[in-house]
């Protein structure tokens, strides 16, 4: 079967069951008064454009909900800036590259302070102050009191 005779084919289809359900509709609803609730008078009841009253009440949501989406998209545009402003790729590399620059020469400091306050280095560096057991007692006194009287 063709594209054609296949689009004819579900196009006679929906008009049947389109047909069927007016048909329905029709038998259903007898009684005038009931007639005027489920059917609604598209052009100051013209019996040509008759169009159930369920079509429009659901029209009227669909309206009503894509023109509540509309809304929210104009004020989601609104509160957005247009313009962007434009980046300067030199002043950004320059700002990184300083960044990076600061960060390892802080780095650098922290890892000095650190390998110079280490209780092993402070040990060493006392051990290395104090007199040689070889040194002569009377000299290591001498600069004893030396250093006493030099602090008052």
């Amino acid at each position: 079967m063709s594209k054609q005779q296949m689009k004819d084919k579900n196009e006679r289809r929906f008009v049947e069951t389109c047909l069927k359900r007016l048909e329905k509709n029709r038998e259903e609803s007898t009684d005038q008064s009931e007639r005027s609730k489920e059917w609604y008078d598209f052009r100051n009841r013209t019996d040509e454009v008759l169009v159930p009253s369920k079509w429009i009440t659901r029209l009227e949501e669909t309206n009503a909900v894509n023109n509540h989406l509309q809304y929210l998209r104009e004020k989601i545009e609104d509160d957005c800036p247009k313009e962007t402003k434009k980046v300067n790729r030199e002043e950004l590399y320059c700002s990184s590259a300083l960044h990076k620059i600061r960060q390892n020469k802080f780095y650098k400091r922290l890892h000095d302070h650190q390998m110079r306050w280490q209780p092993v280095m402070l040990i060493g560096e006392l051990a290395s102050s104090l007199p040689k057991p070889t040194t002569d007692p009377a000299e290591i006194e001498k600069q004893l009191y030396m250093s006493l009287m030099n602090k008052k």
